[in-house]
């Protein structure tokens, strides 16, 4: 996938999740997956699914807020 697809998609994700409306950004058929590099916490698992992988965003973006983050 082409850098600039990549990062607009992103930019809408990153978007969504501000506003808590993950609904418009996620379809049902969405993994999530994540990778530490060795040097970070990561997940044990692939999440699928637009609702599970809205829930967990949102989650980190709520513990993300309680630590002064905010999203790129």
């Amino acid at each position: 996938m082409d850098a600039g697809i990549r990062e607009g998609l992103a930019s809408t994700v990153f978007a969504a999740v501000e506003r808590a409306d993950l609904d418009t950004a996620l379809t049902e058929d969405v993994v999530l997956r994540g990778d530490g590099g060795g040097k970070a916490p990561a997940l044990g698992h692939s999440i699928v699914g637009g609702a599970d992988v809205a829930c967990t965003l949102l989650t980190w973006a709520r513990i993300g807020e309680r630590f002064g983050r905010s999203l790129p």
